[in-house]
């Protein structure tokens, strides 16, 4: 099984310093001027301060039009990706949507 997880990513080897390298080329680091559409920045408390103040800096940096969206403990949708209250997520998601979009 785990032959079969590096021979997808590329690396049959198994070596993880590759596969870091590789996702070193997908990074937005030092084009946050180039973005231009409306961003979204949206967040979870649970994921931690050296997280979300990673993404926060990133937000800091972009000069077009932004917004920023830190869900609390307390709103029930604190985890990664706000996996445990999809309804909140979607709900600030698209109430996003319709500012940007009126």
């Amino acid at each position: 099984m785990a032959t079969n997880f590096w021979q997808r990513l590329g690396l049959a080897g198994g070596r993880f310093r590759p596969l870091l390298d590789e996702l070193g080329r997908y990074s937005l680091a030092g084009l946050e001027g180039k973005i231009t559409c409306p961003l979204l920045n949206f967040a979870g408390e649970g994921e931690g301060p050296l997280m979300n103040g990673l993404g926060h800096d990133f937000y800091e940096k972009l000069t077009c039009p932004k917004t920023e969206r830190l869900v609390r403990l307390v709103e029930g949708g604190e985890a990664h990706c706000q996996m445990n209250n999809p309804s909140l997520k979607h709900q600030i998601e698209f109430d996003w949507l319709d500012d940007v979009l009126k």
